[in-house]
């Protein structure tokens, strides 16, 4: 029923709340009260300004943070710009993580992406705030964010193995930036050192190259005293030497192949002839004959351009002319097809028939197949009416349904009480197998209401052990009560009355304790086979049974007669229920043949017949008009008309006829023009001849043009002397490259050493070998620091991170907690019910306030314990299975509503205005219902009792036909 449903899924829902509600409680003690190691504490500063900022602060890396936008609360600026200006001073900070980032429990989770920066970021970036926002300036935010950062680190900070983490980090840091400083100067040692040495071995080098200078003779005493000017100088005379013998040579190269063809030049045409005159000569011809050429060319495009205007026109009258012939050819073959329309198609417009010829068939042969498909889907119902008036003579469908229906019903409601009797008298014998007496309907449903610790009355007088006079007179006495619950102890009766009570069940409810004691010494009189006190009861069949156990045999007997004609009434029932069910093949034929009467389908069918037979009258005529001659006929004369008609065909023809007078003229025309042409490309081909060889000639003009540049630069006597001039330029670039050949700056470092220079780079050498194995040592100390401070942060790190994964873990369960329980529609007790999983975690958080906080092996231990237990606590799915059960409640809510508001706009069920408020009262209180109900099914059974007994008389008189 939808009012036992709405208990059963509020009491669902609300134990799940009470569940989740000490959860909830237990996660806010650990988290935020007493918070284990590794959350960081909630309690915040009292400082207005220093709470602000401390709110926002996140741990990542081991390092405490500030969000962006907590930046810019405090300077007036977005995020974007804070993060702007971070990256052109302090650096861009550090993306935020979620899964890696602590925050303080207490504070809501930020959403979004966000860069964190460090205590020291954050100042930076207040103090070079161009604006702060309201309530703040640079003085304020500085000493609020040193405030902040240094209670986060002194007080909010619970994982005490992150201070060793820093500590060791901020040593192995140092230690590794001294060792880098000290690198750094022992390389510079070891640089220096070997710069001395090699001082120390260029001396005797230097001594050697100064010798060699002075016992070569090519130096003076002055360019000795000064080996390095000397050299430099050396140098650039060895430089300008080699470069006047290159130019000397190049231009030697250049000019030799000139000087060859001036002498072959003078040997042909005399030693008074001039290349420049000769040059001049041969160009002059040249313009003369291109000249020439050019008319001859532009003679030749004349006659061309004439011939080939002549040609376009003869193409443009000849494509006309082709035109003309086929659409000609187009128009007569049209023609011819539509001579044959008018006989087809007399005095009929050609305008629409082939759309209206087609469709007039399509429409026939359409109609004509729905009327042969409505023809053959009638055969079978018509063959069913005829079997229903075979079976039924005389009478209509409509009359045969509605009286097999009304039947029908009345057959589903006996079935139903057969049923429920038959199945009330199998439990009783039932349960004779069991016991010596069987409880009815009534008081079946009172025991098993109040539940497996409840003994009904006539056992607990049985086990009472009493005299048998007393034992019949206690169940004498209690004979109406004989299956009242009975319970141990008061609690427990007042608990089953209640649950009772709830139930709308009223029944009593009796004490154990108290009950024996009435029995055994309780005033009970006996009068005429009954036995009373302040009650009465009468020696029934039921205290029979108990006081003689062969009375239950014949009990037992009397239900299984009674069982057997049940049985045989209920299969008759059913019997007869199935031959009236809608899948029955008399049901299917009734309604077929009142489906048939009320469509009239034989007065259809009659009239598709007729009107099939004049559609095959026409059909012959109409395809005729259809068939492909005919609608080709139909196309040709569409097609004759767009085309002109008899109009266009006459003036094709005189078209033609003037077309093919012009195509000949053009062709006489083309001809003359053809012969012009020949005379014209003649005359090119002599004037190209002609300037062919001036070409040739003038091809020498360029070299005789080099000659006579030649002679005028002085060629001729450069070349007579080359010879001379080249040995001397090369002998003064040998005694030059030999001056270059000693090692001038050592030979300057012997002239610069001074007296006891060797002495004092001795000791230099000593002094920077000390100073490179001082420096050795230390870089071993500030080494093994640093691999101290690792095996520091090898051994705590783990366990740091630990505590983090703990209080990531937990502060995520806290927060789920929350969200769920502000989802939650009703208030919750933290003191409900409490689930193993909790139990679990209360264990752990039990050992980890009792361990050793001087051990931080078995404090990390118990941590993670915890965390591992609380993670099985499973917030989600318990936050999935809340909703499913208010969702749940909200459904049978609904059902229940909308079950009540049906009742209620129910006219025909005549309820009274008591209870009509009482259902109205069901919607927020749903045992209303359940009362009403029990109030409704009682009214029912005292009317089907009343309908049994109808129903009994109406067979004995033999109101059933075989046949409904």
């Amino acid at each position: 029923m939808a009012a036992s449903d709405v208990t059963t899924a509020r009491q669902t829902y609300e134990v799940r709340c009470r569940t989740l509600a000490g959860e909830a409680a237990f996660l806010r003690t650990v988290v935020i009260e007493r918070p284990v190691p590794g959350i960081p504490k909630s309690s915040l500063p009292v400082d207005e300004k220093t709470r602000e900022i401390s709110e926002h602060l996140r741990i990542q890396e081991d390092v405490w943070r500030l969000p962006d936008w907590a930046i810019g609360a405090v300077t007036g600026e977005e995020p974007a710009r804070v993060n702007e200006r971070a990256s052109r001073g302090v650096g861009r900070g550090m993306a935020l993580v979620r899964a890696q980032a602590i925050e303080i429990p207490r504070t809501a989770p930020a959403a979004g992406q966000a860069m964190l920066y460090t205590v020291d970021a954050a100042g930076s970036l207040a103090a070079t705030a161009s604006s702060f926002a309201p309530g703040w300036s640079k003085d304020s935010a500085m000493r609020a964010l040193q405030a902040a950062f240094e209670w986060a680190e002194t007080e909010a900070d619970t994982n005490f193995p992150r201070k060793r983490v820093v500590a060791f980090t901020r040593q192995r840091a140092e230690a590794a930036r001294r060792y880098g400083e000290v690198e750094q100067q022992r390389k510079q040692a070891e640089t220096e050192l070997d710069r001395l040495h090699s001082r120390q071995r260029s001396m005797d080098a230097a001594r050697h190259a100064y010798d060699e200078m002075a016992r070569s003779g090519l130096f003076s005493d002055a360019e000795l005293a000064a080996p390095a000017k000397t050299g430099a100088l050396a140098e650039e005379h060895s430089q300008l030497a080699e470069t006047r013998l290159e130019a000397h040579q190049g231009r030697v190269a250049a000019d030799t192949a000139l000087y060859a063809r001036w002498n072959a030049f003078l040997s042909e045409n005399g030693r008074d002839a001039d290349p420049g005159l000769l040059a001049d000569e041969i160009e002059a011809a040249k313009r003369t004959v291109t000249d020439g050429l050019e008319q001859a060319r532009r003679n030749q495009k004349d006659a061309e351009r004439k011939r080939n205007g002549i040609s376009a026109n003869l193409q443009a009258e000849t494509r006309r002319l082709q035109q003309s012939e086929d659409a000609l050819k187009r128009i007569t073959a049209e023609r011819r097809l539509a001579q044959k329309f008018a006989e087809l198609f007399p005095g009929e417009a050609v305008a629409g028939l082939l759309e209206r010829v087609k469709r007039e068939l399509r429409e026939a042969s359409d109609q004509k197949a729905r009327l042969e498909s409505r023809i053959a889907s009638a055969a079978g119902p018509l063959r069913q009416l005829a079997a229903f008036r075979s079976i039924f003579p005389g009478e209509t469908a409509v009359e045969v349904s509605t009286r097999r229906a009304r039947r029908r019903d009345d057959m589903v409601g006996i079935c139903a009480e057969l049923e429920k009797s038959y199945g009330d008298v199998q439990r009783r014998r039932s349960e004779l197998e069991r016991a010596q007496i069987a409880a009815g309907q009534v008081e079946d449903r009172i025991l098993r209401t109040a539940g497996k610790g409840a003994q009904p009355l006539h056992a607990a007088v049985s086990d009472f052990d009493l005299h048998p006079d007393r034992r019949r007179l206690a169940l004498t006495h209690f004979s109406g009560l004989l299956f009242a619950p009975v319970l141990a102890t008061v609690e427990e009766a007042d608990l089953v009355a209640n649950v009772l009570f709830s139930e709308g069940i009223p029944a009593p409810v009796l004490v154990r304790s108290e009950l024996e004691a009435f029995c055994r010494d309780g005033d009970i009189q006996e009068s005429e086979g009954s036995a009373y006190s302040y009650i009465l009861g009468a020696r029934t069949r039921p205290v029979d049974c108990l006081l003689d156990p062969g009375l239950v045999e014949r009990e037992k007997r009397v239900l299984e007669e009674r069982a057997a004609k049940l049985k045989a009434e209920l299969a008759a029932a059913l019997q007869e229920k199935a031959a009236l069910a809608p899948g029955h093949s008399d049901t299917r034929l009734v309604e077929s043949a009142r489906k048939s009467e009320e469509d009239r389908l034989e007065e259809t069918t009659a009239q598709a017949v007729t009107e099939v037979a004049e559609i095959e009258v026409r059909l012959p005529r109409l395809e005729e008009r259809a068939s492909e001659e005919s609608v080709a006929a139909i196309r040709a004369t569409e097609r004759y008309a767009s085309l002109g008609g008899d109009e266009r065909y006459n003036s094709l023809l005189a078209e033609q006829q003037h077309l093919s007078l012009r195509v000949a003229e053009l062709e006489a025309e083309a001809a003359e023009a053809g012969v012009a042409l020949e005379h014209a490309e003649l005359s090119v081909a002599d004037a190209e001849a002609l300037f062919s060889r001036v070409v040739e000639r003038a091809s020498q003009v360029p070299g005789l043009r080099d000659l006579s540049r030649f002679v005028r630069e002085g060629g001729p006597a450069f070349m007579q002397a080359a010879p001379g001039v080249g040995t001397e330029l090369r002998k003064v670039r040998e005694q030059a490259r030999a001056r270059t050949r000693f090692q001038f700056e050592l030979a300057q470092q012997r002239v610069e050493l001074a007296e006891g220079a060797e002495a004092n780079l001795d000791a230099e050498i000593r002094k920077k070998g000390d100073e490179r194995r001082d420096l050795g040592e230390a870089m071993d100390a500030y080494r093994n620091r640093e691999q101290e401070a690792q095996k520091g942060l090898d051994e705590w790190r783990p366990r740091s991170t630990t505590l983090d994964e703990v209080a990531r873990r937990l502060i995520t369960q806290y927060r789920i907690a929350q969200e769920v329980l502000a989802d939650l529609e009703v208030s919750v007790d933290a003191a409900g019910t409490v689930s193993d999983e909790l139990s679990r975690a209360i264990r752990s958080s039990r050992r980890l306030d009792e361990a050793d906080q001087a051990d931080p092996h078995e404090v990390i231990e118990f941590a993670d314990e915890l965390r591992t237990d609380v993670e099985a606590l499973d917030l989600r799915t318990r936050s999935k299975t809340i909703k499913d059960a208010k969702s749940a409640l909200e459904s049978a809510r609904r059902v229940l509503h909308g079950e009540i508001r049906k009742v209620l706009e129910d006219q025909t069920l005549r309820f009274s205005s008591n209870e009509r408020e009482r259902l109205g009262q069901a919607r927020n209180e749903p045992k209303y219902a359940e009362e009403m109900y029990r109030h409704l099914e009682k009214q029912w059974q005292d009317h089907n009792k009343l309908s049994q007994e109808a129903h009994e008389t109406w067979r004995s008189a033999g109101a059933n036909s075989p046949r409904h």
